[in-house]
């Protein structure tokens, strides 16, 4: 098994601060003094950008101070004009913070490839955009349009506040396959927050950081979407860690990107659980 320095190169900037996101909704000063500390720990590496509302870009401005140099994500909550004002008004405080990335929502109600089209073209912020992959019918034509516009990056949700909204093994593991398929990289939207494929106190399933990091190696190497979703339900950490430690860390994380966590310190300890990360000594 390799050591925790050989794993630092999986997990550099893996965990984004979603603590300002439901279902956490920390308000945003708390949250960016949160990830002030974060930032100052000795995990900083492992954390990425802090996601927050473009509707609450003013909470964000009022909270941030000169020489923060934070990374911020802008989840769009308010419509792309919304985003637009957002960005902006975070332009304005480069002495503090930095845009990341922008993530937004199909419009429902659309033929999800025209909407991910429309969307596209309405995109000009010269940062990465991740934009959510719609659960319904023709899903696929969305992320084909995604991938052929080349610049763009899928947010994947995998978990929500009721077991129907968390998608199956099955689901997900098609969703990366196509998106490996399609040379589309994509963020995690909703977790995972646990290392390993576990029942939550609701009685619904719930994904692995573990599981996905390890299936999109496999998928990487050319497994089909039923392995795929083998490696998704797996519930022991070893054979996952087995797994990863025979896969280039940069080739996984050149796909998967990042996972929101709403609380990041949990999401650390299990990794330390796990023997993935270890505090240096003094």
């Amino acid at each position: 098994m390799p050591d925790t320095d050989t794993w630092r190169g999986l997990l550099a900037e893996l965990l984004d601060d979603a603590a300002a996101l439901p279902p956490a909704v920390v308000p945003v000063a708390d949250a960016v003094a949160r990830h002030r500390t974060h930032r100052r720990a000795w995990y900083a590496d492992v954390v990425g950008p802090l996601l927050v509302p473009a509707s609450a870009f003013p909470e964000l401005l009022a909270a941030l101070q000169p020489g923060d140099d934070l990374a911020v994500g802008l989840v769009a909550d308010t419509g792309l004009a919304g985003l637009a004002r957002a960005r902006a008004a975070l332009l304005d405080r480069e002495d503090a913070a930095r845009l990341s990335h922008v993530e937004v929502t199909l419009p429902v109600g659309h033929d999800p490839a025209a909407a991910a089209r429309a969307t596209l073209d309405h995109l000009d912020f010269s940062v990465p955009a991740a934009v959510a992959v719609p659960q319904g019918a023709d899903w696929e034509r969305a992320v084909e349009v995604l991938a052929a516009d080349g610049a763009e990056q899928a947010l994947l949700r995998v978990d929500g506040p009721a077991p129907a909204e968390v998608p199956t093994e099955e689901r997900l593991a098609a969703v990366l396959r196509v998106c490996l398929d399609h040379g589309l990289a994509f963020r995690l939207a909703g977790g995972p927050q646990r290392p390993v494929r576990h029942t939550a106190p609701d009685g619904g399933e719930r994904h692995g950081f573990l599981n996905v990091l390890a299936a999109v190696g496999a998928g990487q190497a050319g497994a089909g979407t039923a392995e795929l979703a083998a490696v998704l339900a797996e519930r022991r950490h070893g054979p996952l860690l087995d797994r990863l430690a025979a896969l280039p860390p940069a080739r996984i994380r050149s796909a998967l990107l990042s996972f929101a966590a709403s609380e990041v310190s949990g999401p650390v300890d299990d990794l330390v659980s796990v023997g993935l990360l270890a505090q240096e000594k003094d």
